[in-house]
């Protein structure tokens, strides 16, 4: 349906998030992707000091446009965990597409 062929999930802990973006584009550069999506505010490495421009530089970039609800409030990672974090599952699983309800 998206025409992805491999996704591959890491696990994000203290260890992954104080390596340098330097070693997220190496480790990235083995699986010679032939495009990455993301959002125009992706930051990576410690302390976020990666981001789309230094990406752009290795390789082949989508940058998706920002998703909004109903509402015309911005869909984001951070918005769906802070819902999670304040327990407002049935918002949080709405704006993941996961079940009908409020926004």
């Amino acid at each position: 349906m998206l025409g992805v062929d491999y996704v591959v999930v890491a696990s994000f802990n203290e260890w992954y998030a104080t390596r340098p973006p330097e070693d997220f584009i190496r480790e990235l550069s083995k699986l010679n992707p032939i495009e990455i999506t993301l959002g125009s505010d992706f930051h990576f490495g410690k302390d976020r000091k990666g981001d789309v421009s230094l990406l752009e530089k290795y390789f082949t970039l989508h940058v998706a446009s920002p998703v909004y609800c109903n509402r015309g409030k911005l869909i984001s990672s951070t918005r769906i965990r802070q819902l999670i974090l304040e327990g407002d599952f049935q918002q949080s699983h709405t704006l993941l597409g996961w079940q009908a309800g409020l926004e």
